[in-house]
């Protein structure tokens, strides 16, 4: 490969960029329509531009706001670079460094019960990356975590315009579906059950359930309630458990109870990123490679 500058490197046209001087060198990189660099979260455009020759595997994490999902990409992403690995595939890369490592420092001052006001936002881009390889067979998988703010998904509640929009949950392979489990035992149960119920009726009703994904029901925040579980809560929680699993038309929906802030001891959450890290098994082969741009781009509204 011949050396080139920094700029020959991140810019497809290096040529446009007429004046490099540090005032105005990234309005320069945001005015090109097309650049191969990224670091920070993707869109349903540019996501394309990553996709080579692999298929990517999209994880959905779906929920309203503060059920601690970014929190939760945060502890993937922190125990990844520390360990290196999860059971036997290396982190290798990621197109998306800056949007993990934001959500890292998210989940720190989560972590130390600092206010964070700058959490994920109802206009940030969803996609995050996640390249990996197995350490024996070095075959090589691209994870891609769709992290969509709560806020976009009360949305869907109401405006028929952005529930559309959205083409990741339905041809999701794995799909998240978030519950604060403090809610189960507080007075907002009742609020809090109707919202979910009313999100997903308004889903099936637009057929956008993602009825042959792989489901998880994910119970969070379960460290506030663990010390005071009692039949209240467990009748509440097989309660969600049903309306999901009518929903989908599905039995035995597979269920973690995680506290997706700390990694201390917690055997269940490091048990589910287990889980997402190694592949699905399909029954048949994907021949369409170019994943997100048939199922998303040429769907968009």
């Amino acid at each position: 490969m011949n050396k080139q500058n920094t700029n020959d490197l991140l810019l497809d046209s290096p040529q446009k960029v007429e004046n490099t001087s540090e005032e105005n060198t990234i309005e320069q990189l945001a005015s090109l329509e097309e650049t191969p660099f990224y670091t920070d979260a993707l869109n349903e455009t540019n996501i394309n531009n990553i996709i080579s020759d692999q298929r990517p595997e999209l994880i959905v994490l779906f929920g309203l706001n503060d059920l601690g999902k970014t929190t939760f990409v945060g502890s993937l992403y922190h125990l990844l670079r520390v360990q290196g690995k999860i059971d036997k595939f290396q982190f290798i890369n990621s197109d998306t460094f800056a949007g993990l490592e934001r959500r890292v420092f998210l989940r720190k001052c989560n972590k130390d019960g600092k206010s964070v006001t700058n959490r994920t936002l109802r206009s940030e881009n969803p996609f995050l990356t996640l390249h990996l390889e197995h350490e024996t067979s070095k075959n090589k998988r691209l994870i891609v975590i769709s992290d969509r703010a709560g806020e976009r998904y009360r949305d869907y509640i109401s405006k028929d315009d952005e529930l559309i929009k959205d083409k990741t949950i339905k041809h999701a392979d794995r799909i998240l579906l978030f519950i604060n489990a403090e809610e189960l035992l507080g007075r907002s149960y009742s609020n809090m059950k109707d919202e979910v119920r009313t999100l997903f009726r308004r889903l099936k009703e637009k057929n956008m359930l993602p009825m042959s994904s792989k489901k998880y029901i994910i119970f969070n925040k379960y460290d506030k309630v663990i010390d005071v579980e009692n039949v209240i809560f467990k009748r509440h929680k097989q309660e969600i458990v049903d309306l999901i699993e009518n929903m989908f038309e599905e039995k035995n929906i597979s269920q973690y109870c995680i506290n997706s802030k700390s990694l201390n001891g917690n055997s269940k959450l490091e048990e589910l990123f287990c889980e997402l890290i190694n592949p699905i098994k399909y029954e048949k082969d994907f021949p369409e490679l170019d994943w997100v741009k048939t199922l998303i781009k040429n769907n968009k509204a």
